[in-house]
């Protein structure tokens, strides 16, 4: 089925302490087709749309350093816009994964690879 791939320079991220804003994202929304066929089909496959999948990677900034997760995948919200009049805006729960955290010259550089969980809203 179709995938679609989406990146952006602005969104926010709820549940990072300290982290205040995302400069940079993309995400890959992936569907899965489901094999319909009949025997009704007329020599032909049909496929249905089944579950729907998204994951991508963001890159962020703030003015302090988060704290260390307590648990291997911490869960947070992110809202990513597409672009610069805010128009349009995905907004899901996510896990995040491969963490870096640096502080080079005061501010805090953020990126980590995320796998959305649950409903993904595009608005």
């Amino acid at each position: 089925m179709p995938n679609l791939s989406v990146s952006g320079k602005l969104g926010t991220i709820t549940g990072v302490t300290g982290v205040t804003e995302i400069s940079d994202w993309n995400v890959s929304i992936e569907s899965e087709a489901l094999d319909a066929t009949s025997k009704n089909s007329l020599g032909w496959k049909e496929h249905i749309l089944g579950l729907q999948s998204a994951s991508g990677s963001i890159k962020a900034f703030g003015n302090a350093m988060p704290p260390l997760p307590t648990d291997a995948t911490p869960t947070v919200t992110l809202i990513l816009v597409t672009d610069a009049d805010l128009s349009v805006t995905i907004t899901a729960p996510a896990i995040l994964s491969n963490i870096d955290v640096s502080s080079p010259m005061g501010v805090v550089e953020f990126s980590a690879d995320f796998t959305f969980t649950g409903e993904v809203v595009v608005s």
